[in-house]
């Protein structure tokens, strides 16, 4: 029988191991863009995941199988067999697939089944030998800091470290190529899920802080917001937004968590004001964030005054409620022709094109109708561009070019797995979202557990609208796996020091 020795040696070697993993994914592997840039981000990040994330999960394997090392067999819980059925669904999808020979690394996007198992791996390594921890944050909060200073290059004509090809800048998004590309993320629809990740996580940790020192978060919280706006991503907006109603009733449960609240929300709506200067708002819309931001910091300092109020989560459950039905009350009423609010408007008055959302209301229903072909085990891992056969054209009225663009991602990350592993699948993976968000929810008093929680959702909501690439994925799944985590997981004890 092994020792408690040889146990706890195994243990913490699996710990520290996992403990590199999880910095260097979330350190790192945001800033990684290759030697080609924005030719081959996909391929470059792709190829850094797969290696850092085979060579750790091989370390973990290896690790029972030396002398005198064997762990105990850990208790085996619903978040694992359900990050198991998930995997199984994908491989019994690719075998049975009528594209077989396209789901290993997919069609296009490198998101076939390796890059499925994979994610399943980092989700399982990371839940198991992992806890959330002040340093996942900073690291997180380092790499999007300069993530968004690149950004912030770009917005102004430059080409920091050549990420576009010689002669392109930001601004010829959508005129001399397909879509607009910022930051060492690329895309910015990708990069607004990164970003919700990012400041969500740095705004929780603040909020749930007793730590003084912790404001520094809120410096990469701003630029995140700043880059955010100014890329005019409605898709990260939205998320964060959800993440603030969702988390409010969930973290803020004193007055001094209160207090913290507001003051992140005014570094957060200063953020996006600061877009302005990027041509991305109106100045009406930019004196309105920065209104905003008074208005938070304000109440920030009224929360001075006040006594430990109770029952504040449910009235922050109801605030949250209120802003919902406000929300959507201004969208039905808005009278204006164009924009998000305006198609949104029509949404609510039961009207759908498919322009809306720069076209997804015609690519979900498109996705829709494949999924009602093959509705069990979909048209197999990373085979959205075979199945969708959807094409948009459209003239370029600075060069007269008509440009072709072929549609190879539902654009919304759910549907996306209905489409390419079918219907069991998804709900698999909702299952595992909702036990992860019982975990958040039961956790709410702890110090970091609801941080990354908030960070998560507000990234869970922006995937209604994201495309779901290993670009993000991976620092999305190991903040999910945090999330879930047993909740007698201690986070003080330092796998760098555990014997």
């Amino acid at each position: 029988m092994p020792t408690l020795r040889a146990t706890a040696y195994t243990d913490g070697a699996a710990q520290r191991l996992t403990d590199g993993y999880i910095l260097l994914m979330l350190l790192v592997f945001p800033l990684f863009t290759g030697l080609q840039g924005y030719a081959a981000i996909t391929v470059s990040k792709f190829v850094f995941f797969a290696v850092a994330t085979g060579a750790w999960l091989l370390g973990l394997c290896l690790l029972p199988l030396l002398p005198v090392q064997r762990a105990p067999r850990a208790r085996r819980e619903l978040c694992f067999w359900l990050c198991a059925a998930f995997a199984a669904l994908a491989c019994l999808s690719a075998l049975c697939s009528p594209h077989r020979g396209s789901t290993l690394l997919g069609a296009g996007r490198y998101d076939g089944l390796v890059t499925t198992l994979l994610y399943c791996g980092v989700t399982l390594g990371v839940q198991r030998h992992a806890a959330p921890r002040r340093r996942y944050a900073a690291a997180l909060a380092a790499s999007m800091s300069v993530c968004c200073l690149i950004a912030l290059l770009q917005l102004t004509g430059r080409n920091p470290f050549g990420l576009f090809p010689d002669g392109y800048t930001y601004f010829d998004a959508d005129v001399r190529y397909s879509g607009a590309f910022l930051g060492t993320i690329g895309n910015v629809d990708v990069l607004a899920a990164y970003l919700c990740c990012g400041v969500g996580v740095c705004c929780g940790v603040w909020i749930c802080s007793e730590r003084r020192r912790d404001v520094w978060l809120l410096g990469p919280a701003l630029l995140g917001a700043l880059v955010l706006a100014a890329s005019r991503v409605a898709a990260g907006a939205v998320g964060l937004a959800a993440g603030a109603l969702v988390g409010a009733p969930v973290l803020i449960g004193s007055s001094a968590r209160l207090r913290r609240a507001c003051v992140a929300g005014a570094a957060v709506l200063l953020g996006a004001a600061g877009a302005y200067g990027f041509n991305a708002l109106s100045r009406r819309a930019a004196l309105l964030f920065c209104a905003g931001a008074a208005v938070c910091l304000a109440a920030a300092a009224l929360c001075l005054l006040l006594r430990q109020p109770k029952r504040l989560r449910a009235v922050m459950l109801a605030l949250s409620c209120a802003a919902v039905l406000a929300g959507l009350a201004l969208a039905w009423s808005w009278p204006g022709t164009d924009g998000s609010l305006y198609e949104l408007s029509c949404l609510l008055h039961g009207h759908a094109e498919d322009r809306f959302g720069s076209s997804r209301i015609g690519i979900w229903r498109r996705c829709l109708r494949c999924i009602a072909q093959r509705p069990w085990l979909g048209g197999g891992p990373g085979t959205a561009a075979l199945q969708l056969d959807m094409t948009f054209s459209r003239r370029i009225a600075e060069t007269g070019v008509l440009r072709t663009v072929h549609v190879d991602n539902a654009h919304n990350v759910y549907l996306g797995c209905a489409l390419d592993l079918g219907l069991p699948a998804l709900g698999v993976l909702l299952a595992y979202l909702a036990a992860a968000f019982a975990r958040w929810l039961r956790g709410r008093n702890q110090t970091l557990r609801p941080a990354f929680g908030l960070g998560v959702c507000a990234c869970a909501v922006q995937a209604c609208f994201g495309l779901g690439l290993c670009l993000t994925a991976p620092v999305f799944l190991i903040l999910l796996a945090l999330t879930a985590v047993p909740s007698d997981r201690s986070t003080e004890v330092d796998p760098w020091t555990t014997n």
